[in-house]
């Protein structure tokens, strides 16, 4: 019996395994955030194109 408890010790280290690999995808998802940053950037831009706007009417 004590010989079946060490083999389910061993399924452990297996489950284990697999959530390193779902650390793996979460390091992608951040990468998806970097770009979506990187639009916020382009929406500055153009608020900076509308004050020039705000110059003509004066």
């Amino acid at each position: 019996m004590l010989r079946d408890n060490d083999h389910s010790f061993r399924g452990n280290d297996y489950s284990l395994g697999d959530n390193d690999h779902s650390l793996g995808d979460n390091d992608y998802s951040l990468g998806d955030n970097d770009h979506s940053l990187g639009d916020n950037d382009h929406s500055l831009r153009d608020n900076g194109y509308s004050f020039r706007d705000n110059d003509h009417s004066l």
